[in-house]
């Protein structure tokens, strides 16, 4: 019932500033741009829904020009991640949003890695997992794949996605957890 912050403070923390503020929201994951021009975060409810979409933003680094970029998974705590370039937002997904047993249990979540392009808004779906969970993409440096875990069953498999060929593969032969 408290919403949240978002605040910028020097190395010593003499100088804070105040960015950005919300009511009705829970503020986290702030990431800077590449060219640390603009600050990108989540939004998640203030509810009591454990596993909950939320939105995925972005502002200039002074707070200014606040806007909504697209709907995320916000439930777990998946950070979105900026391009190596910082043309584009790597983020979760939630796909079952209608399901409520998804709402209480990650078991019956179902999510997938999505693309927004930042000066088009133009969302692109990277995986398309019918079931389990893709979570927390990560860039290569050239911007080229993107890493991510993947959950199905119990298990946890690091994989990674060629945006150039489409192609996805398993990083390791065995079961892995965390990019």
């Amino acid at each position: 019932g408290f919403g949240s912050e978002l605040y910028l403070a020097k190395n010593d923390g003499r100088i804070v500033q105040l960015l950005y503020t919300d009511p009705l929201n829970y503020i986290s994951f702030a990431r800077w741009s590449a060219d640390g021009k603009q600050i990108a975060f989540i939004k998640t409810p203030d509810s009591q829904t454990p596993f909950t979409i939320g939105e995925l933003w972005i502002m200039d680094a002074d707070g200014s020009n606040a806007s909504k970029l697209a709907d995320v998974d916000a439930g777990h705590g998946y950070a979105a991640n900026w391009s190596p370039d910082g043309h584009r937002i790597a983020f979760v997904l939630r796909e079952n949003a209608e399901d409520m047993n998804a709402n209480e249990s990650a078991d019956a979540l179902i999510s997938n890695i999505y693309i927004v392009d930042i000066l088009s808004s133009e969302i692109t779906q990277v995986t398309n997992f019918s079931e389990g969970r893709a979570e927390t993409p990560h860039w290569s440096p050239d911007g080229n794949s993107l890493f991510f875990t993947r959950a199905l069953n119990g298990k946890m498999e690091v994989q990674v996605k060629s945006l150039l060929t489409d192609e996805i593969k398993a990083l390791l032969p065995e079961p892995a957890c965390c990019v």
